[in-house]
């Protein structure tokens, strides 16, 4: 399988009787009109915003034929003093979309849905948060979503430890002054330093200010206290 991905909106006309012709033959038919190409035009043409990154997704299999599309956008979202990148469906977010998914042909779910999923777990690694909202309660799309836990979990642990380790040293290891820092509470961050308990020990060879023992003694001795 290979994917080939749109970051600007597409005006060709072989794409849009390419995608048309693929609902047809997905499992979704052509009962939603809310996965046409036509409400994918129209949306996008009406509701994207500046900060809206086009990603649509077209699969093919070997013979180049196209067998899965992923209308999806990427935007930067801010919480707490802090951004992410999020993936949601091209056209989700204006009230009026339902009943999103992917359009998968229905002799490739197999092929087309792993090369998705191996897609959706590079981006979770890279950092991304996929927000696929309105999928279908039978939708296969929502298995593809629960394989990814782990590789989500993954990417959020390491997040996280590259947001918190560098602003401890910053302030010295100062709790107190590396929550506000961070836009989360007290105790939020004592709660991440015990689920991280071994960031000391793995971060210490990089400091420049104290010795490896010395960081490490240090970050072990402040664990110890939140127990």
């Amino acid at each position: 399988m290979r994917i080939v991905e749109i970051r600007t909106q597409p005006e060709t006309p072989g794409l849009r009787e390419a995608w048309d012709a693929l609902l047809a033959r997905s499992a979704a038919g052509t009962g939603s009109i809310f996965l046409t190409w036509d409400w994918f035009q129209a949306w996008w043409s009406s509701y994207a915003e500046p900060d809206f990154q086009l990603r649509l997704l077209l699969v093919y299999d070997e013979a180049g034929g196209l067998c899965a599309i992923a209308p999806l956008r990427e935007e930067t979202v801010g919480r707490h003093g802090q951004s992410r990148r999020v993936i949601r469906f091209a056209v989700d977010c204006s009230n009026d979309s339902e009943y999103l998914d992917f359009i998968v042909a229905a002799d490739h779910e197999g092929g087309a849905r792993a090369a998705l999923a191996g897609w959706l777990e590079a981006e979770c690694r890279r950092g991304a948060v996929h927000l696929l909202n309105e999928l279908p309660a039978a939708s296969p799309t929502l298995g593809v979503l629960r394989s990814l836990g782990e590789a989500a979990r993954l990417a959020v642990v390491e997040a996280e430890r590259n947001l918190i380790v560098p602003t401890l040293r910053k302030v010295h290891w100062n709790r107190r002054k590396a929550a506000p820092l961070l836009g989360i509470s007290y105790k939020t961050l004592l709660n991440k330093i015990k689920e991280h308990a071994l960031l000391a020990q793995k971060l210490a060879p990089q400091d420049h200010h104290f010795g490896a023992s010395a960081v490490e003694s240090i970050g072990l001795h402040w664990l110890s206290q939140l127990d």
